[in-house]
Protein backbone atom coordinates (compact mmCIF):
# COMPACT_ATOMS: atom_id res chain seq x y z
CA UNK A 1 0.00 0.00 0.00
CA UNK A 2 2.71 2.23 0.60
CA UNK A 3 3.80 2.11 -2.84
CA UNK A 4 1.17 2.77 -4.59
CA UNK A 5 0.77 5.72 -2.12
CA UNK A 6 4.51 7.02 -2.75
CA UNK A 7 3.44 6.83 -6.92
CA UNK A 8 0.17 8.84 -6.38
CA UNK A 9 2.26 11.37 -4.89
CA UNK A 10 4.65 11.14 -7.50
CA UNK A 11 1.99 11.22 -10.09
CA UNK A 12 0.50 14.20 -8.67
CA UNK A 13 3.09 16.10 -8.06
CA UNK A 14 4.06 15.38 -12.07
CA UNK A 15 0.89 16.39 -13.16
CA UNK A 16 0.41 19.58 -11.36
CA UNK A 17 4.17 20.56 -12.36
CA UNK A 18 3.37 19.83 -16.03
CA UNK A 19 -0.12 21.62 -15.55
CA UNK A 20 1.90 24.88 -13.91
CA UNK A 21 4.19 24.76 -16.94
CA UNK A 22 1.76 24.83 -19.51
CA UNK A 23 -0.58 27.76 -17.90
CA UNK A 24 2.54 29.43 -16.99
CA UNK A 25 3.65 28.99 -20.89
CA UNK A 26 -0.19 30.02 -22.06
CA UNK A 27 -0.24 33.00 -19.95
CA UNK A 28 3.34 34.29 -20.97
CA UNK A 29 2.26 33.69 -24.86
CA UNK A 30 -1.24 35.73 -23.82
CA UNK A 31 0.43 38.56 -22.99
CA UNK A 32 3.40 38.87 -25.38
CA UNK A 33 0.62 38.64 -28.28
CA UNK A 34 -1.77 41.22 -26.38
CA UNK A 35 1.50 43.24 -26.08
CA UNK A 36 2.28 42.54 -29.74
CA UNK A 37 -1.40 43.94 -30.93
CA UNK A 38 -1.32 46.71 -28.85
CA UNK A 39 1.76 48.44 -30.39
CA UNK A 40 0.00 47.05 -33.78
CA UNK A 41 -3.22 48.80 -33.10
CA UNK A 42 -1.32 52.47 -31.66
CA UNK A 43 1.16 52.44 -34.76
CA UNK A 44 -1.49 51.58 -37.21
CA UNK A 45 -4.12 54.83 -35.76
CA UNK A 46 -0.22 56.71 -36.05
CA UNK A 47 -0.47 56.04 -39.66
CA UNK A 48 -4.35 57.10 -39.85
CA UNK A 49 -4.06 60.14 -37.68
CA UNK A 50 -0.80 62.16 -37.74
Amino acid sequence: MQFRSFRLRIALLSAALAGSTLIGFGVTAWLQISDANAVVLMHSWKIAYF
